[in-house]
């Protein structure tokens, strides 16, 4: 997710001009019909749909880029799952829409996520959440990461470069180096990771976060954007239960 203070330019793109509230709806939407839909032929349709919704806040290449790591994934699965038949045949049943099934979940929620993810800015997520007021549990973990990430970047650069200077500790044996890593590298980063994290708590609660004051959310109308994105979203989740009604869950032909 771009970052407010670091990339003004506006989001130009259709997933863009989206409501943040409907892309979370979206995103709630699509992880609910990946738990409840188990016929193949429904969670294409939604997969379908989804991979356009994608598409419209990223570019072909970078949906390339995004669908390889994802395929990796699903690869490294199969071969534990390959792995475990070895060991206990009993255990796994080598049936296409078996592992068609869970793939076409994960991708469905991984759709609405990249949009969430390439046309959204923090902040505005993290406002979103924080507005809900119960629900501190994401919120507060969410702030903590976007603010200690660029921090801890920052203390690895500065001790790594405070290590490259100084002499080697001892001789120049794997125990010496090991030794040399941990006392001049591992132990200071750990200390001082530590004290930014006791600052970015101190920061938290002088700003509020452990109240349980429910803040004032600024109304943002849903434009036409909205109401289409939604429209169509219920749409296809209506004619995927449908086709889970009429053919039922199972095996590819019902």
């Amino acid at each position: 997710m771009p970052l407010s203070f670091l990339d003004r330019r506006a989001d130009t793109s259709w997933a863009g001009r989206l409501n943040i509230r409907t892309k979370l709806m979206l995103c709630l939407v699509s992880s609910l019909a990946a738990i409840v839909l188990s016929n193949p032929q429904s969670l294409a349709l939604l997969c379908l749909a989804s991979m356009i919704y994608a598409l419209t806040a990223l570019s072909p290449w970078a949906m390339l880029k995004a669908y390889s790591v994802f395929v990796l994934m699903c690869l490294v699965s199969l071969g534990f799952m390959s792995l475990v038949s070895l060991v206990m045949p009993q255990l796994v049943v080598w049936e296409s829409w078996r592992f068609a099934v869970p793939y076409m979940r994960m991708l469905l929620s991984f759709n609405a996520l990249l949009v969430l993810a390439f046309s959204s800015r923090i902040q505005e997520v993290m406002r979103e959440l924080q507005s809900f007021g119960r629900m501190v549990w994401l919120h507060v973990p969410l702030t903590v990461a976007v603010r200690f990430l660029p921090t801890f970047l920052d203390d690895c650069a500065q001790i790594r470069d405070a290590y490259r200077l100084r002499q080697p500790l001892g001789g120049q044996g794997f125990g010496a180096r090991v030794s040399s890593v941990w006392r001049g590298f591992l132990v200071p980063l750990t200390f001082r990771l530590l004290g930014s994290a006791d600052d970015l708590s101190v920061a938290a609660e002088l700003k509020g976060v452990g109240n349980h004051k429910r803040l004032a959310r600024k109304a943002v109308p849903f434009g036409r954007s909205d109401i289409l994105a939604l429209g169509l979203c219920i749409l296809g989740l209506a004619l995927a239960v449908c086709l889970q009604a009429i053919q039922g869950g199972g095996g590819i032909w019902g």
